[in-house]
C-alpha cells in the first residue's frame, strides 16, 4: 500500500491486513500518503516528503495507530526523525513489539553513517538511496546488521514541446523495462 493507507478505508484496511494475516504475508503499509505534492512539483520532493509541523506529525502518526487498529504490523517511515519518535513507542509497548518500521529510501540512505544511525534509531529495515554502487553496499553491510533493501529506481527525464514549440521539463518518466535503463 505504498499510495498511502488514506485512500482506504477501514473495512478495506481489515480485509487486507487479514488476506495478509492468512497467507503469512509481510505487508509494509505507507500510513497517511505518500509524497504529498510530489507528482504535482517533482521540486519539492524532498520537502514535500518532511512533515512542516507537530499537527502533520501527529496526524501521521494517528494514521499509524489507525492501521495497528485494523491489523497492520509493518509501517513505512520517511525520515530518521519519525523513526526517532516511533522507536521508544514501540519499546514502551504503546505500538505493539513485533511492529516493523521500515526507514524509506526517501530519506537517502547512501552512506555508512545513515546506516549506522537507522540501526541505533531501531529501525527494522532500510531502504537504501537509489542505485549505490556494489562497493557503496559492501562497505555499508560490512558495519551494519539492519536489513538493506537495495532500492533500484529505473526512471530517465523527458523533456517534450509544448504547443508553442518551446522545450519544457524535465519530466520523469519510468522505464518500462530493465534493459532501456542506462548502465
Amino acid at each position: 500500500a505504498v499510495n498511502g493507507s488514506m485512500y482506504w478505508s477501514d473495512e478495506q484496511l481489515r480485509e487486507l491486513a487479514k488476506i495478509a494475516q492468512k497467507n503469512k504475508i509481510e505487508v509494509i503499509i505507507c500510513p497517511r500518503n505518500l509524497a504529498r505534492g510530489l507528482i504535482e512539483n517533482p521540486n519539492n520532493s524532498f520537502t514535500m516528503m518532511n512533515w512542516q509541523n507537530t499537527k502533520e506529525m501527529n496526524v501521521y502518526c494517528g494514521e499509524i495507530f489507525r492501521c495497528i487498529e485494523m491489523g497492520f504490523r509493518g509501517f513505512l517511515v520517511w525520515r530518521k526523525g519519525m523513526l526517532r519518535y516511533l522507536g521508544p513507542l514501540r519499546t514502551q509497548h504503546i505500538i505493539p513489539p513485533e511492529t516493523i518500521f521500515k526507514l524509506s529510501t526517501f530519506d537517502n540512505n547512501a552512506n555508512i553513517y545513515d546506516f549506522l544511525l537507522a540501526e541505533e534509531l531501531k529501525a527494522d529495515t532500510v531502504n537504501t538511496a537509489n542505485n549505490l554502487s556494489l562497493e557503496n553496499l559492501s562497505e555499508i553491510r560490512e558495519r551494519v546488521s539492519v536489513v538493506m533493501d537495495i532500492h533500484i529506481t529505473f526512471w530517465q527525464s523527458v523533456y517534450e514541446k509544448n504547443e508553442n514549440g518551446q522545450w519544457v521539463g524535465p519530466f520523469v518518466k519510468p522505464y518500462d523495462r530493465i534493459e532501456d535503463a542506462p548502465e
